[in-house]
């Protein structure tokens, strides 16, 4: 089980966005979240990510199990692309893998020298901290991120009759961008 929700709830004041919400997500499922202004897709992002906690419930990933999220009135760098914005989030593991690459080098030629050795753990704990390492995959974060650039690359993007966007991203999208547009223009 990579995320299993049981019961989740969430208000704000007296309008109830989130009520008993159970579910769970598998590997390999591809699932999206489609609804109308205000019906607490926002909400449900936010609390998966933990930038929110929810009134009542409980959402628990999956050992090995991480998230991202990009907010929606994002203010993003316009002269970047997809794989380059994405490759911000993880700036500081980058260049902590840069700097031990090179510190892990000196080490080698003076292997009793402390202050290198104190330098390695501290990138090591950066870099653990971001989980900048798929484990699960035994990549690098570089490697991981053109493979989700990748995947970004091949979604499909629509705007719906609501004025929402819908992004599909998966093996099929094709498919499953047709039938969103045929289930949405029924």
């Amino acid at each position: 089980m990579l995320l299993e929700l049981q019961n989740l709830a969430k208000s704000f004041g007296e309008h109830e966005v989130l009520h008993d919400v159970t579910a769970g997500v598998e590997r390999g499922d591809r699932i999206g979240i489609i609804g109308a202004n205000g019906t607490g897709k926002t909400t449900l992002l936010r609390i998966l990510c933990g930038e929110s906690l929810p009134d009542a419930g409980d959402a628990a990933f999956g050992t090995g199990v991480t998230t991202g999220y990009l907010e929606q009135n994002a203010r993003l760098d316009p002269t970047l692309d997809v794989y380059a914005t994405m490759k911000l989030v993880f700036t500081p593991a980058l260049d902590a893998m840069q700097q031990m690459e090179g510190l892990q080098k000196q080490l080698a030629a003076d292997p009793h020298n402390a202050e290198l050795t104190d330098k390695i753990a501290h990138c090591t704990a950066v870099v653990d901290a971001m989980d900048a390492y798929v484990q699960s995959q035994q990549k690098s974060m570089e490697h991981y991120l053109e493979d989700q650039y990748q995947i970004a690359s091949a979604a499909r993007v629509a705007t719906v009759p609501t004025g929402e966007v819908v992004m599909v991203c998966c093996e099929d999208s094709d498919t499953v961008f047709e039938n969103i547009k045929k289930a949405l223009a029924a």
